[in-house]
Parts: C-alpha cells; sequence; structure tokens
C-alpha cells in the first residue's frame, strides 16, 4: 500500500470502493486476486466483499422488504452523540477504522476554534452521516441519494452488527448503548 493512512486504504473502504465504481457485482475471484495485490488485510476485505455479496442477492431476488431504521437523520444524531461524548473510537470502528476526511477536519477545526466549536462538530456529524449513507448505497446498490434502506423480511440484523457501514442496518446499532 502506498499510503497506510489513507482512508481510501482500510479494507472497509476499499469494499465500498469495489461496488461503488461498479454496477454489478464483481466477480469474487477477481477481487480475490486484486485483494490479495493491494490490500494489508485482504482477509477483512473478502469477509466483508462475501457479506455484502450475500445481503445484496438476499435483497434482489425477494419480493418482500422490510424498511429498517437507518435514515441521515438517525445516523446524525448518532455520531453527535459519540462525537460529542468524545467518543471518536467507536466511529471509526464502525466505518471499519477511520473516519471520513471531511468529519476529521471538522473535529480538528473544532478543537482550534472554541467559539465555532459547536458548529463544527454539527458539521462533523452531518459528514459521518452522509459518508455512511453513501457507503451503504454502494455496497447495497441503492440508487444515489436513496434514503430508504430495505433489506428482506427475516433478515437478521445480529448477522452484519460486526461488519463495518452494514452494522448500521441494525436499526438498535444507533442507540447509545451500542457505542
Amino acid at each position: 500500500m502506498e499510503d497506510p493512512d489513507s482512508i481510501s486504504e482500510t479494507p472497509a473502504r476499499q469494499a465500498v470502493g469495489l461496488f461503488a465504481a461498479s454496477a454489478q457485482v464483481p466477480a469474487r475471484e477477481d477481487v480475490e486476486i486484486a485483494a490479495a495485490v493491494l490490500c494489508e488485510d485482504s482477509d477483512a476485505l473478502m469477509a466483508m466483499f462475501d457479506v455484502t455479496v450475500d445481503l445484496r442477492r438476499s435483497v434482489e431476488t425477494t419480493t418482500s422488504t422490510m424498511r429498517l431504521g437507518t435514515s441521515f437523520e438517525r445516523l446524525r444524531a448518532f455520531a453527535a452523540s459519540r462525537i460529542g461524548a468524545g467518543d471518536i473510537a467507536t466511529l471509526e470502528r464502525l466505518v471499519g477504522g477511520r473516519l471520513p476526511e471531511d468529519c476529521e477536519r471538522r473535529i480538528q477545526a473544532a478543537r482550534e476554534d472554541a467559539l465555532l466549536k459547536g458548529h463544527h462538530l454539527a458539521t462533523a456529524a452531518d459528514h459521518y452521516a452522509a459518508d455512511v449513507m453513501r457507503s451503504l448505497s454502494s455496497l447495497l446498490g441503492l440508487p444515489d441519494g436513496a434514503m430508504t434502506l430495505a433489506v428482506p423480511i427475516g433478515f437478521e440484523t445480529a448477522s452484519v452488527r460486526d461488519v463495518p457501514f452494514l452494522c448500521f442496518l441494525d436499526p438498535d446499532m444507533t442507540e447509545a448503548s451500542y457505542a
């Protein structure tokens, strides 16, 4: 990896990038080869890839879906509560290891500018929520700007609770008790 500190280099963000770049699910073999060459933690990328592909297939093959409680507003409120509590580690863990760049910049700006701290922290939460929604849309193959996430009836949200980004499909994940 050229820049280990780059936000685009975490396995979770690489998986998001794979799905964002392709209208169709890439072949597993192709992803496996690329991951082995380009990714420090190819096992993590492949695990996320497999879970995402399974979920996408189940969504594509079902006629009945249920709407989950995941929304920009809930994600923003959750991010604001964690940022306000100084719990950046939880937010990083839930997106695979690193905050979105814009979010990081706003948190840093809040540390440096006491007068606009509230504004910067609120904007950081906005950036976090937008990043998660955009990533979920890419992973699940939703149209740009989609704000309603749906999964098949009977879907066990616990199955994705430990998967970066997909963990937010669990409507309880944005509750403080999961922080």
